[in-house]
Order: C-alpha cells, then structure tokens, then sequence
C-alpha cells in the first residue's frame, strides 16, 4: 500500500506544486496561502517516516505501479512539456528499479 511513502512523497510533491504556481508571476508573500496545504501535511509524513524503507524495500511490481501513477496524479506543473519529462522520468526510474528486482532474484 505504500501509505507512508505516500505520505511523504504528497508533501514534496505539493510543495512543489505549490512553488511552481508562485514562481509564475514571481514569489511574493501573497502566495503564502499555495504553501499551507502541503505544511498541513507534514505531521502525518514525519509520524510514519521510519517505516518507508521497509516499505520500498518489500515494494511489489503493483506497488511500483501504483506509486508512479499516484505521483504523476499528484504533481501538477504549469508547463505541461516539463511535467511530461518528469513523468517520463518517474517511468525510467521504476523500470530500473524493476530491472535491479529481477536481478536480485
């Protein structure tokens, strides 16, 4: 289920969500307000911080599945080309990992 993961990877996610709408028109302290979501959640990510490792340590080809398309659901960027690279990139890194599974067994 990876729920501690994800809990971790929403807060970065958000947060840079919310760093690329302010950075549009420029930081100022009007957009204070694009950071609270992502603060909010940073109790409930550092509560369960510890159990991550063995979460991605028995990770399963369904759980690396889900958690990129959680991440590609969750990160939201202005510039769509930049937001295709990323995802692009979140596909490399899972394949590699899947790859390194297999070896290992």
């Amino acid at each position: 289920m990876l729920k501690e993961t994800k809990d971790l990877l929403k807060v970065i996610i958000q947060t840079g969500n919310a760093t690329s709408v302010s950075m549009k028109d420029g930081l100022t302290s009007a957009d204070l307000p694009n950071f609270f979501a992502p603060i909010m959640l940073v109790p409930e990510a550092i509560n369960g911080i510890e159990k991550i490792g063995e979460e991605l340590k028995t990770m399963t080809e369904a759980d690396r599945t889900e958690l990129v398309e959680f991440i590609k659901t969750e990160l939201v960027l202005e510039n769509k080309k930049i937001e295709e690279i990323v995802e692009d990139g979140l596909a490399i890194i899972a394949n590699i990992y899947s790859l390194i599974l297999k070896l290992k067994n």
